[in-house]
């Protein structure tokens, strides 16, 4: 698929994740969001940092979660290739102290 696909996916998520219990959005849609992040298109990586911000701003999505799946591979994407990644990356980090 191409990545607009892609980014057009992470962007539904947040009214996906409206019926969503915070349960279900920690086992199917934050690994999405994990794996998003490791895409070899910038947009894509950076639309998975917006859309994992709003997740953590809107839904309870648990310490656990955060710290063991988030948290790290925020981390990683800090030293991403591309600035805008790394800028929002740094903005969802913040939302994980």
């Amino acid at each position: 698929a191409s990545y607009a696909n892609r980014v057009t996916t992470l962007r539904v998520l947040p009214q996906v994740s409206g019926v969503m219990t915070p349960e279900q959005i920690v086992q199917f849609i934050v690994p999405l969001l994990v794996k998003a992040t490791k895409d070899g298109v910038p947009n894509v990586r950076f639309t998975a940092c917006r859309t994992i911000m709003w997740m953590m701003q809107n839904h309870n999505i648990g310490s656990s979660s955060i710290n063991n799946a988030i948290k790290p591979t925020l981390l990683e994407l800090e030293h991403d290739s591309d600035i805008d990644v790394q800028y929002y990356a740094q903005r969802a980090l913040s939302l994980c102290a």
